[in-house]
């Protein structure tokens, strides 16, 4: 007697195709089970009305001639056949060797079979008349929708799935292509924006570098801008206060010289005061150096007033267009000029020259003294040159042919031309 398996449809359908799913297509090597592993070399597949087949008829016949008749799914048509009850009769079963004894063995993934296009047979529990065995699947899993890959498609939704995965395929270099332009766009602006975080630190460090240098140059320059000031204002004024005693210790027994003397005495303590409480800043200063050739007169009459001295300004009206500041050095320039006459030259005789016009200001100091020291020669003193530096000018100094030296300082149009802007801004 043939091994059988026979399933209850539930209702009359009109059957037209059958399925077998092998129970293993191993592809290793070496393989665990041979080809068509527990798949039947002949199936009798018949169709009835009744349950016990006696009007059964035969709906196909299956034999499997070589190795290449079997496969994960082992598809077969025949007519269209109404019934309810089908059975399938196995014959030229697979044998195996166990325990020293040859056993016959069948074994299906899955069984469907199909009306219209539909698996009538899902979920019908297959009778088997042999005994049936395993600790993983059962007759259950005959119709259970799964095979030994997963869940069993449709043949339309397998091609539908495959089709999508063509159009998948297709568009896989198209998409490997875009995410290789943007992780390259994107390593460019990785790139791009790490160098310009180099720059912009390389930019701070150069900043803060620079700024270092600036706020240094400035505090050079501010005490140099101070230690001329105290030099050539205080040193000035303390000069000629001496000078100025000396004056009156000699004149002691004339009342109105002496008072004469200590008027400009107390004058010039007076002024010496202002200058030292603002000589951190003379920019700052109230009352002083507000009118350049007031200054200049006055001054030059107080310090020179045992010189022969002759002074001549030409231009007044240019002066006002220099900034405070620039008045100012132009200003303790000549002071310290007519200092050095005094302390230095041993002159009888002196005369300044003051000219502005739109283009330059120039101002020559002249005296008749012994002139400069071989050591110096015609270089400038260390003091008028520094004041010449803050004023922004160009200063000379030369021996005259017949004793004597003359001093020559000399403002460009640019400094004038910034001085008249700066002015006009204020």
């Amino acid at each position: 007697m043939l091994p059988t398996l026979s399933v209850d449809l539930g209702s009359t359908y009109e059957v037209e195709r059958i399925h077998f799913h092998s129970t293993d297509q191993s592809d290793t090597i070496p393989a665990s089970a041979p080809e068509g592993f527990g798949f039947p070399g002949r199936i009798v597949v018949e169709g009835a009305f009744q349950e016990d087949f006696s009007d059964a008829v035969t709906l196909l016949e299956y034999v499997r001639e070589s190795e290449t008749d079997t496969g994960p799914i082992v598809m077969q048509r025949f007519p269209k056949t109404a019934c309810r009850y089908v059975r399938m009769k196995l014959d030229d079963l697979p044998k195996h060797m166990g325990y020293n004894l040859e056993t016959k063995f069948v074994g299906f993934a899955e069984v469907e079979i199909f009306s219209d296009g539909i698996n009538v047979a899902i979920d019908r529990l297959f009778d088997a008349n042999f005994r049936v065995f395993g600790f993983t699947r059962s007759l259950q899993s005959l119709t259970d929708g799964n095979n030994i890959y997963g869940q069993i498609i449709s043949i339309k939704q397998w091609m539908h799935e495959l089709s999508t995965r063509h159009q998948f395929e297709s568009e896989r270099p198209l998409i490997i292509a875009e995410l290789n332009r943007r992780y390259y766009q994107q390593s460019t602006v990785i790139r791009r924006l790490t160098w310009l975080v180099v720059v912009l630190v390389l930019g701070t460090i150069a900043a803060l570098i620079i700024g270092h240098t600036r706020r240094q140059r400035a505090i050079n320059r501010t005490r140099e801008q101070i230690a001329a000031d105290l030099h050539d204002e205080l040193g000035a004024n303390l000069h000629a206060l001496s000078l100025l005693a000396d004056i009156a210790h000699v004149n002691r027994a004339s009342p109105d010289k002496l008072s004469d003397l200590l008027q400009r005495i107390r004058a010039l303590s007076q002024r010496s005061g202002m200058s030292a409480r603002y000589c951190s800043n003379l920019l700052e200063s109230k009352g002083l150096f507000e009118n350049l050739v007031h200054d200049m007169r006055r001054t030059s009459e107080r310090m020179m007033a045992d010189l022969e001295h002759k002074l001549t300004i030409v231009g007044e009206e240019h002066l006002n267009l220099l900034s405070h500041r620039n008045r100012i050095d132009l200003f303790l320039f000549y002071k310290e000029c007519l200092a050095n006459i005094l302390q230095h030259s041993n002159a009888t005789r002196a005369s300044t020259k003051l000219v502005a016009d739109p283009n330059e200001v120039r101002l020559i100091v002249t005296d008749n003294g012994c002139g400069l020291v071989a050591q110096i020669g015609d270089r400038v003193p260390k003091s008028l040159g520094r004041r010449a530096r803050l004023l922004g000018a160009q200063v000379t100094a030369e021996n005259l042919p017949d004793h004597g030296t003359r001093i020559t300082l000399t403002l460009r149009q640019s400094r004038i031309s910034s001085w008249r802007s700066r002015r006009e801004a204020t």
